[in-house]
């Protein structure tokens, strides 16, 4: 069986709503990452989601 894979459905330059909702929570991430070490798994998650890291951006 063979994983299903969200960016299978999806071009590089896809610009539905969901697409682009992900690349704005993305470019805010890196963003607030920028300079900065490792981020802790029980951190509060710094795209600004209030959701710890390891339940947000830390898959």
């Amino acid at each position: 069986m063979k994983r299903a894979n969200w960016y299978a459905d999806h071009p590089a330059a896809c610009t539905c709503a969901e697409c682009t909702a992900r690349g704005a929570d993305m470019r805010r991430f890196n963003e607030a990452t920028a300079g900065r070490g490792k981020i802790g798994r029980n951190e509060v998650c710094p795209c600004g989601s209030g959701k710890k890291y390891k339940k947000c951006h830390g898959v």
